[in-house]
């Protein structure tokens, strides 16, 4: 149960994370444009690739950082460990009563 719980929150950081990554990959277009905006004269299509490769390289840089930090502050010291813990009947009854109220909320608009 706890490496459940534990691989929920590194799912969950990383789904938060998602929508960053996905808004400088939707970004680069006006990346592009303020790019050859700034450059003045000549043929600049070499430089503009180094340009957008160096930002993309320090944004990964940060974002690998970053989730380092969020992994070690959740106690991951880099290595997956498998429970011993299994589901026991206990469990079973939890996740079917969770289901049961989901379902209920949702088929009588609650």
């Amino acid at each position: 149960m706890v490496v459940v719980f534990v691989l929920g929150l590194c799912v969950s950081a990383l789904m938060e994370r998602r929508a960053e990554v996905a808004s400088i990959f939707n970004n680069r277009k006006n990346v592009i444009k303020g790019i050859e905006a700034r450059s003045f004269g000549g043929n600049h299509r070499f430089r503009i690739g180094s340009n957008i490769w160096g930002i993309l390289y320090l944004k990964a840089i940060r974002y690998g950082e970053e989730l380092t930090q969020a992994m070690e502050a959740r106690c991951f010291v880099g290595e997956y460990v498998k429970s011993s813990q299994s589901f026991t009947w206990k469990d079973w009854l939890a996740l079917i009563g969770l289901v049961a109220v989901i379902l209920g909320q949702i088929l009588l608009g609650g």
